[in-house]
């Protein structure tokens, strides 16, 4: 999030602190695109933002700061008049800065840290990525490749929000390793082999890179459990990472494997594919063009009965050597999918085991209830009896 991302900022209350001796602090309320935070800020920090704003841009921001009263019993929180007054100064002050047309004041690095504003994530090569809220920052180097630097080795420790921000960085990032995967197919059909090589390059650098930040979120989320995330939020943000993961492998055997022998890519088998002859003594009787004869019976699947293998568009081109990888990818994919399917399955299980205890308990609470209304009912009928005997 850069500071463009600010909407709004106000400073809506104040409170007093005893520690470490009595002061006055106000409530900074902050809104962004995507969700929003509170800081709390003493007048005297005020003062040193507009020193250091004033020192770092050589000018003054366009609006100035309330006025620092003499007397120190002006200052004495019992007078409400006077905070309300300052703190309508404040608020004018850093609305002042976010809106100026001038974002000098605005980009600065003292701003950013007064509100808690995550630092940069930006694309640009040697840009960073970092988070501070409450006094806490993590700051993670990010290169052009999208990959972690050394600023980000060992450092995982995200706050709910910041661990978010970091997974809508690496969904990007993947949409861009599949926008350099569409590339490099581009480039080899038009024959361009040093491009297609060099964007399939460039696209196993970023996919590395992202691969080390998921590995990152993996661990973020455990320090975020040993903080107290509730059990469903961390299924969902686990389910999450999991998924990012999944496309990450996808990414990789398309970036392993090319589409077509043409595009001179690949494999030397893949370059090379397999005479008519040869992949028609494979594939059984042919017809014309090397292709399998059609039955004129209809088309059956029967459990346990082979069907003869078909010749398709991405089959063709491929030997012996690339059909074997073809279906060893295949495989791995529908493996992948099935250990998907099975978590799916066992997050269901846990929740159907969940209902269950609930609706045992729910019978339990009725059965007391019914229990009750019996005893209830006894009592009634009994001092029924008794008043029918008076009467």
């Amino acid at each position: 999030m850069t500071t463009t991302a600010i909407q709004a900022v106000y400073v809506r209350g104040h409170e007093e602190r005893p520690e470490p001796k009595p002061h006055v602090v106000f409530r900074i309320d902050i809104q962004a695109h995507v969700r929003s935070w509170q800081m709390w800020r003493r007048y005297s920090e005020f003062v040193d933002l507009h020193t250091e704003l004033t020192k770092s841009v050589g000018a003054p921001p366009p609006c100035h700061l309330p006025p620092k009263h003499a007397l120190a019993m002006l200052r004495s929180p019992k007078n409400q008049a006077l905070l309300e007054e300052r703190r309508a100064g404040l608020e004018a002050y850093l609305r002042a800065i976010v809106s100026a047309k001038d974002s000098r004041w605005l980009d600065t690095f003292a701003f950013r840290d007064f509100l808690g504003v995550p630092t940069g994530k930006q694309t640009a090569g040697g840009a960073s990525t970092g988070a501070a809220h409450d006094g806490t920052r993590t700051r993670i180097d990010i290169g052009g490749d999208g990959s972690a630097g050394a600023g980000a080795a060992g450092n995982f420790n995200f706050t709910s929000s910041t661990w978010l921000d970091e997974h809508m960085d690496l969904q990007s990032l993947v949409r861009d390793i599949r926008a350099d995967v569409n590339r490099r197919d581009a480039l080899s059909d038009r024959s361009d082999v040093g491009g297609a090589h060099a964007t399939n390059v460039q696209a196993k650098k970023k996919l590395a890179g992202a691969l080390t930040r998921v590995g990152a979120l993996v661990a973020g989320l455990d320090v975020l459990a040993l903080r107290g995330m509730s059990e469903g939020e961390l299924q969902r943000r686990t389910d999450m990472v999991a998924r990012l993961q999944d496309d990450c492998e996808k990414l990789a055997k398309m970036l392993t494997v090319a589409r077509h022998t043409s595009r001179g890519l690949g494999s030397p088998a893949e370059r090379n594919p397999a005479a008519g002859s040869d992949r028609a003594a494979l594939l059984g009787s042919s017809g014309t063009g090397g292709v399998p004869a059609v039955s004129s019976k209809p088309i059956a699947r029967v459990f346990g009965v082979p069907q003869p293998p078909k010749e398709t568009e991405v089959t063709r081109p491929l030997d012996d050597h690339g059909l074997l990888q073809l279906q060893q990818v295949k495989m791995e994919q529908q493996d992948a999918q099935a250990a998907q399917l099975a978590a799916i399955l066992q997050r269901q299980r846990q929740l159907g085991v969940a209902i269950n205890n609930e609706l045992a308990q729910h019978i339990e609470l009725l059965d007391d209830l019914s229990n009750d209304m019996d005893r209830v009912g006894g009592k009634l009928t009994a001092a029924k009896k008794q008043l029918n005997r008076l009467g």
